[in-house]
């Protein structure tokens, strides 16, 4: 456990020492992508933590969930399925039902598991206990294009609810490397940046995705 709370603690120091570029400006696809980390999935992970949605170590802290779990379409160690739903309906929009979501692949990814991380896919991984304890601290959320396109940038929230941007080629992340990439090392950190004020102000009021169906 140790040596995931070093890998989520080394994320967070190595994303926030680098400065963002000034001249950033994102696409709308880009902004809506970010908004969505901001203004769904983060507020949907503090919910489900303080209300104990999941707790696999029965010590009455609540730990954060998939993306799958936060819609309701996978079950917790709380709430079981009836008829495909587990009745948390914390997401709106494409990401009610899947993990894309204008032209962005969504996933959540969690201590644990063979590479001191799980990344969320479809169909959700299971968790292990191993983890547990630092699945109360920990969590990251990322969104990356789908299609490859040159000068497209991929985005990264944590529980600090920060809002960080990566340069992207439209290459999914590996599990162990999602949250701590460097070109040298081969891991994905040095590279998230915070987003400069002026282009978050933008994103802060980027339109949401329009709510799906029955939710």
């Amino acid at each position: 456990m140790l040596k995931v709370l070093a890998l989520f603690v080394l994320c967070i120091t190595l994303a926030m020492a680098v400065e963002p570029a000034a001249d950033l400006v994102l696409t709308s696809a880009e902004r809506v992508a970010a908004r969505t980390l901001l203004a769904q999935v983060f507020p949907a992970e503090i919910q489900v933590k303080s209300g104990c949605f999941q707790d696999m170590d029965a010590n009455q802290v609540g730990e954060y969930l998939f993306l799958a779990q936060l819609a309701g379409r996978a079950a917790t160690s709380q709430l079981i399925l009836r008829n495909g739903d587990s009745g948390i309906h914390m997401l709106n929009g494409p990401l009610a039902t899947g993990l894309v979501s204008g032209g962005y692949q969504f996933a959540v990814v969690l201590p644990g598991g063979a590479h001191g991380v799980v990344m969320e896919t479809d169909p959700m991984p299971v968790v292990q206990a191993a983890g547990v304890a630092d699945r109360e601290k920990f969590f990251a959320a990322i969104a990356w294009p789908v299609v490859k396109t040159p000068g497209a940038h991929a985005f990264l929230l944590m529980q600090d609810g920060m809002i960080r941007y990566a340069d992207s080629d439209g290459t999914a992340p590996e599990a162990g490397k999602a949250i701590t990439y460097d070109a040298v090392t081969g891991t994905w950190a040095s590279l998230w940046r915070a987003i400069p004020h002026t282009e978050l102000a933008k994103v802060q009021l980027a339109e949401p995705a329009a709510p799906a169906a029955g939710h």
